[in-house]
């Protein structure tokens, strides 16, 4: 899907009031095939299996999306419980909340295999599913950075740096892999990726601090670095090498370095929201800054960003990301102009510019696909399943 090949006939039409998807996007969804692989281990011999045990206990009529939004549930309300108990980051949780939040962790990820699944088992794979569960899997990803956030008691303004590298570990591979799916057209996850590996690894860590003594986290590792330090070091290594392959699988697939660097510009705006974020975070700000609500304006971005990336990719059309980023200038300004003196405002208006966006599309891809969203319909015994057999679709 090289941007620098499409045509400009993919703005909304104005024919029957406001639409996200154009008159192009309307006659090219129907068509969109998923291709992609989940290549980890954990996920051939552990996570896959599980599903396809427990998708046999899923009564035919479960909507996949109706799964996807239970698993979703698990995932919110593990991130509520810390919430309470730690509000600002740098409060102590007791033991019993985190096993908790590792069962709801799994649930989540078990659900999000089952999803797929359950659509391929009742013929209702579709491009409106394939949306939905990315935008649960992307709003997860906030949820669980800032649960991770919690757990390495990170609320300090000294330890700024950290926070930042967690959102930095968990926001970036997520969104090069759906950038790089916008030019390859299939969503290739790794030998060791975030969505299987990733995610079993953050459940293993809330058990290890719940069996542990309080202050683990902070205790010596290796070369003189905390556990803490260890763990988002790691991370942040692992998203190096995930992302330049990224960058590479792209580089292969478009025909010169040029078209490269008109593909690689696309993810400007999403590298000038982490920029703001270690302004707005770090040392370099005037004033001390919610920490929690500066990290809901920077995942509304985030969410934001990635939505209109996906829907770019399943409609065949020119992702245009700078749109989005001048939304998010007027939201700040709109607060600045009302000095607040937080980002209350303008967090608010992107949370509201978010849920229009994706209901909105939703019921457009429902209307077009001619299914419902969360009930099975006849159509869908019409239609053949699009997906090969993996957990994602």
């Amino acid at each position: 899907m090289n941007p620098t090949s499409k045509e400009n006939d993919n703005e909304e039409s104005s024919g029957s009031g406001f639409r996200y998807i154009s008159d192009l996007g309307r006659k090219q969804l129907p068509q969109y095939k998923y291709t992609g692989s989940d290549n980890s281990l954990m996920y051939t011999y552990f996570c896959s299996p599980l599903a396809d045990a427990l998708v046999r206990l899923m009564p035919t009529w479960l909507a996949p999306n109706t799964i996807t939004f239970l698993g979703l549930a698990f995932s919110i309300a593990g991130y509520i419980l810390v919430h309470i108990y730690a509000p600002t980051f740098k409060e102590p949780c007791p033991s019993w909340l985190w096993l908790v939040l590792a069962a709801c962790t799994f649930a989540y990820q078990t659900l999000d295999n089952i999803d797929g699944k359950q659509a391929r088992r009742t013929n209702s794979s579709s491009a409106l599913g394939l949306f939905i569960d990315h935008g649960a899997d992307a709003l997860n990803i906030i949820l669980t950075s800032q649960n991770a956030m919690a757990l390495l008691q990170l609320g300090q303004r000294e330890t700024c740096w950290a926070t930042l590298a967690i959102w930095t570990a968990t926001s970036t591979p997520f969104f090069f892999a759906t950038w790089e799916e916008h030019f390859t057209g299939s969503l290739y996850l790794g030998l060791f990726n975030g969505p299987t590996d990733g995610v079993l690894i953050v459940c293993a860590s809330y058990v290890v601090t719940a069996l542990s003594s309080p202050g683990f986290w902070s205790g010596q590792c290796v070369l003189g670095m905390s556990r803490a330090e260890c763990m988002i070091f790691f991370y942040l290594v692992c998203v190096f090498f995930t992302v330049s392959a990224n960058i590479y699988s792209v580089q292969q697939k478009l025909s010169s370095s040029r078209h490269l660097g008109a593909g690689l510009s696309l993810t400007i705006p999403f590298l000038l929201h982490l920029l703001f974020g270690y302004w707005m975070l770090g040392p370099l700000h005037p004033t001390e800054t919610n920490t929690r609500l500066s990290l809901w304006f920077l995942g509304f971005c985030f969410l934001i960003l990635v939505s209109a990336l996906q829907l770019a990719n399943v409609c065949g059309e020119r992702y245009k990301p700078w749109r989005w980023t001048l939304t998010v200038l007027a939201c700040l300004l709109a607060d600045y102009i009302l000095k607040r003196g937080s980002l209350w405002i303008a967090t608010t208006l992107l949370l509201l510019i978010w849920l229009h966006f994706v209901i909105q599309v939703a019921n457009e891809m429902a209307d077009i696909l001619r299914i419902s969203i969360f009930t099975l319909t006849r159509n869908n015994e019409k239609r053949r399943a699009i997906l090969p057999a993996s957990g994602r679709r």
